[in-house]
């Protein structure tokens, strides 16, 4: 039976109506193969909203309030330690070298030692559930509802705290590129000078959809949103460029596929309509199309081997790539 999930993080009548007013087209003739399910594992209770994968082993967050450890060096793969403490559902992960961060709908930020899973300390971060973390250089960014913080990563010490304009609503995603933090909310891509702080730019969308994930190439900035559109930017010239890359609902995952010796690449979606897409950036045609998942896919993520997703069913898959190309970011 398929499952349905409701993000923990309320979406607005405005991204209600964006949805429900946007046509998309189906894709037929889907030869070409990129990706292929390794294995499925499971071991969370509720939904899975954020994986961060490492060359040995992957931390996956879930409803089910806990943060679980998977061993990657050997399979099938086994759950290694489960991380109990926060007080509603893990929402958002990121690490730096052995330390893992975790945030919550409890609205605080755990401190993990990866060498023997044991909290090192918590403390509470925002007023709201917190959306997203990514680290740079020795900070700790936190996003949640119309506000980013930056906070010292040793001492956890708050360095600086930004408040958006409310019509822009959540900060659903952060990533970190060349310097700078990249916000994604509703209408707009805010990005964050790393150094000062302040926003340096902004990507302004050409709807009143919300970003709920983000990724890039040298050039090309892509944004996967409530509506079900991945909308792609000419960072060069800060053009949003015409795009037929559309699932059929929610865009809650991207990452960049890309060989080592071409310079060829290709974009992984994972949507709440149930499937895995990959897009050749070159052209931006899908190229794979995936609904092996029976749930609605909640978490991508990627390491230098292999791309993992994770689903409101609880389930959690491994896949390899088939092709030649064989690095992910």
């Amino acid at each position: 039976m398929k499952t349905k999930q409701t993000s923990p993080i309320p979406t607005t009548i405005d991204e209600q109506e964006s949805v429900r007013n946007h046509d998309s087209d189906d894709d037929n003739d889907l030869p070409s193969v990129i990706l292929r399910c390794n294995g499925t594992f499971t071991g969370h209770n509720d939904a899975i909203w954020c994986l961060y994968a490492l060359d040995d082993v992957l931390l996956s967050g879930s409803s089910d309030k806990t943060v679980k450890v998977w061993n990657l060096r050997e399979t099938p793969y086994t759950n290694l330690a489960t991380l109990h403490g926060h007080q509603d559902g893990v929402l958002s992960l990121t690490v730096k070298e052995r330390t893992a961060f975790t945030g919550s709908g409890d609205k605080s930020i755990f401190v993990w030692n990866l060498d023997d899973y044991k909290k090192t300390t918590s403390f509470v971060a925002h007023t709201d559930p917190i959306c997203s973390l990514t680290q740079y250089d020795n900070h700790l960014y936190s996003s949640s509802n119309k506000c980013l913080k930056v906070w010292d990563i040793q001492t956890l010490k708050l360095l600086n705290e930004t408040q958006t304009d409310s019509r822009n609503g959540w900060l659903r995603i952060l990533m970190q590129k060349d310097k700078c933090i990249y916000a994604g909310c509703r209408r707009v891509i805010k990005v964050f000078d790393a150094v000062t702080h302040q926003i340096s730019f902004d990507f302004e969308l050409p709807t009143n959809d919300s970003i709920y994930s983000l990724a890039h190439s040298d050039t090309l900035l892509f944004a996967g949103a409530f509506s079900g559109t991945i909308y792609i930017w000419d960072t060069r010239a800060n053009r949003c460029l015409e795009t037929t890359c559309q699932h059929d609902a929610t865009v809650h995952g991207l990452c960049m596929q890309t060989a080592d010796n071409s310079n060829k690449s290709n974009l992984i979606s994972a949507s709440s309509d149930q499937t895995i897409r990959v897009w050749a950036v070159d052209t931006f045609d899908q190229i794979q199309y995936d609904d092996r998942h029976e749930a609605e896919v909640t978490a991508l993520h990627a390491n230098s081997r292999h791309i993992m997703s994770g689903a409101a069913d609880a389930k959690i898959k491994v896949w390899d790539c088939i092709s030649s190309y064989d690095h992910f970011e």
